[in-house]
């Protein structure tokens, strides 16, 4: 069974692993990783969960995103898959740039 974001206590929103806010590393010191497909899938969706389930908490916005990834048509799935790596190319871009 796989991970669901809402069990790392992503605040709305966000959809996946939050980053330990200690005081050993700055933000910009910390290696960021890039959201992946399903990351980028729901922080299109989420709101659309929110929307039909107001009163939903964030485990339950994130069980019903999982639920709708798994059905979603494969075309559709590379299009986040295309997005993802896009993001991640930059990203690294970006940290080769500084």
């Amino acid at each position: 069974e796989p991970v669901l974001c809402a069990e790392s206590g992503a605040q709305e929103g966000e959809c996946g692993g939050m980053e330990d806010d200690s005081e050993e590393y700055s933000s910009e010191q910390r290696a960021r990783r890039p959201m992946n497909a399903f990351l980028l899938f729901c922080k299109r969706h989420r709101s659309l969960v929110r929307q039909e389930h107001p009163r939903l908490d964030n485990r339950g916005a994130t069980k019903i995103l999982a639920d709708w990834w798994a059905v979603l048509d494969p075309k559709e799935k590379q299009k986040y898959t295309d997005m993802a790596k896009e993001v991640k190319t930059k990203l690294k871009e970006a940290e080769h740039s500084q």
